[in-house]
């Protein structure tokens, strides 16, 4: 059942990094009736470096709400919780077909969704249920250095900027009391430069190289 609903959605969400919720994120689509709140107005034209990840999740309605009759809309967003650069295999292929560069980001994200809906009961009532995902886990494969700066001393000075966007969004009532959900997200990783008249990354990108030789 999972397979085939994953095969109908559309929808976007913007979220910066050291943010919990992003910044433009007022769209709205109406899809099936029901309105998916959180998307963005744009997604990166050209990202570098990059993945896309779908959470399809499969969520009942707590025993003390009344049944489902009709889904109202779905609000999402995302959090970047942390990102670590970790090394892999060099010149290897991964299991999704990507060439491997010898480092990666792994990027950790927590989704949260609210649900509105119209309830089985004998007078008209609209309820609100909330869901908080666990963790996940997703990796981007990035340069080990750029212009001769390890990628991991680009990470400690911030010049390593993800960005994480709800890019679809769908949800389903399965029956009146379950509720099938796939956002599919994009992140995408962008990786300034340490200039030496940055003074602050410099200093830092300078101690750390010290710290290295003791």
């Amino acid at each position: 059942m999972l397979q085939s609903l994953l095969m109908q959605n559309k929808k976007k969400l913007y979220c910066h990094p050291n943010s919990q919720v992003g910044g433009e994120m007022e769209d709205s689509m109406v899809r099936n009736l029901i309105e998916g709140i959180g998307i963005s107005d744009k997604l990166p034209e050209n990202p570098k470096y990059f993945t896309e990840m779908s959470f399809p999740v499969m969520d009942v309605i707590p025993y003390d709400r009344p049944d489902i009759e009709e889904l109202i809309s779905i609000m999402a967003d995302v959090q970047l919780v942390s990102v670590k650069a970790v090394k892999t295999p060099h010149d290897a292929i991964s299991h999704e077909g990507q060439h491997l560069s010898g480092c990666k980001l792994i990027i950790e994200l927590k989704l949260r969704q609210k649900i509105k809906y119209t309830g089985y009961e004998s007078a008209p009532s609209v309820h609100a249920v909330s869901f908080e995902s666990t963790l996940r886990s997703i990796f981007v494969v990035v340069p080990c250095r750029i212009d001769g700066v390890p990628i991991e001393d680009l990470l400690r000075a911030e010049k390593v900027i993800v960005t994480p966007y709800i890019e679809d969004i769908y949800a389903r009532a399965l029956d009146k009391r379950k509720i099938f959900k796939n956002v599919v997200i994009l992140v995408d990783v962008t990786i300034l430069s340490l200039k030496a008249k940055d003074a602050f990354c410099d200093m830092t990108y300078r101690i750390r190289r010290l710290q290295d030789k003791d």
